[in-house]
């Protein structure tokens, strides 16, 4: 076997024969598929029970009674994978026909450790597709481990070698952003990253994703413990300057305009004592100053906690923007 795909699902009836026909629909078949049902409340694991009883040798169930979260459930399918290598795929997310095989070739071909790709971003209904590159200002071919910490974190554009799961590859269980403490600090055992880029996995932004969760919740702080885990994680005599522009890049940039639209002042503080207790000269960073400036001033108001200001801006714009289009 060289490849086994871990599908972590949860409440996704809506969109899960879509993402497994896609599996079906590979021109690559040396594969298999561990999906792990993470106590849905929904259709889905009939769903799967179906797929695993038409396909027997292609995939395998291993449920949950209680849902436990996308970190425990990719745990349960790493501890179940026979590949020589092994990928994610997202339960509502589609890999193109010839996906894994481009895949496949390019990893055995230049004996990578981790390769990553880029994808589509499509809208829930299908109707838009945005080209979405895993690291942004590179070439294809060989990237540093640097290069590799700060491209996008999500485990579904990359392939691993097995050696990964028996160093001890895990995902922290309970938290959201689980991806973001483990996948990054791979790269410190990684000795070589290949990076294709071709877009071959369609990334579906359903109402299912967490990465655009439009409902405020207190796990949305969950975002700190994900960045602690990785700087602990990190050797920092290697990834330092990249540890803290992804905290900048997550916790100022990200999660604090998200904490703003819902008036979280006393998360925003929260984001922004963290900021300055462990990264407290993150201005200096070198990838933050390549940053676009307007970017890194709003940053630096949410990090002074000049909440009011970025309100009125706000406003100020909006306004703006309105009398300019009546």
């Amino acid at each position: 076997m060289k490849l086994s795909i871990i599908v972590a699902v949860y409440d996704a009836e809506a969109t899960l024969r879509r993402c497994l026909d896609s599996c079906l629909n590979q021109t690559y078949r040396d594969f298999e598929v561990i999906i792990v049902d993470d106590g849905s409340k929904d259709g889905s694991l009939k769903i799967i029970e179906e797929y695993c009883r038409r396909y027997p040798k292609l995939f395998k169930s291993f449920p949950l009674e209680v849902n436990s979260g996308s970190g425990k459930a990719r745990n349960i399918g790493l501890s179940h994978v026979s590949g020589d290598y092994f990928t994610f795929l997202d339960d509502d997310d589609v890999v193109v026909p010839d996906g894994y095989a481009q895949i496949m070739a390019a990893a055995e071909a230049s004996k990578a450790d981790i390769l990553m790709f880029d994808a589509y971003q499509v809208a829930p209904d299908g109707s838009r597709r945005r080209y979405y590159s895993a690291l942004d200002f590179s070439n294809e071919g060989e990237i540093s481990r640097q290069q590799y910490f700060i491209a996008l974190p999500f485990p579904w554009n990359k392939i691993y070698k097995r050696k990964f799961i028996d160093l001890g590859m895990r995902f922290p269980e309970g938290i959201w952003y689980a991806y973001l403490a483990c996948i990054p600090a791979l790269a410190g055992a990684a000795d070589k990253i290949i990076y294709l880029k071709k877009p071959l996995i369609e990334y579906y932004q359903t109402e299912n994703s967490m990465t655009r969760n439009d409902k405020f919740r207190v796990k949305s702080l969950d975002i700190l413990k994900a960045i602690t885990i990785l700087n602990q994680n990190s050797n920092q005599s290697l990834f330092k300057m990249e540890c803290e522009f992804l905290a900048y890049q997550y916790i100022l940039k990200i999660g604090a305009p998200f904490l703003n639209e819902y008036r979280q002042d006393q998360y925003l503080d929260e984001l922004a004592n963290y900021m300055a207790k462990y990264f407290p000269r993150w201005q200096q960073n070198m990838y933050v100053k390549k940053e676009r400036s307007e970017d890194v001033r709003r940053a630096n108001l949410y990090f002074k906690k000049k909440y009011k200001v970025i309100r009125m801006r706000d406003k100020i714009s909006a306004l703006l923007h309105r009398k300019h289009h009546d």
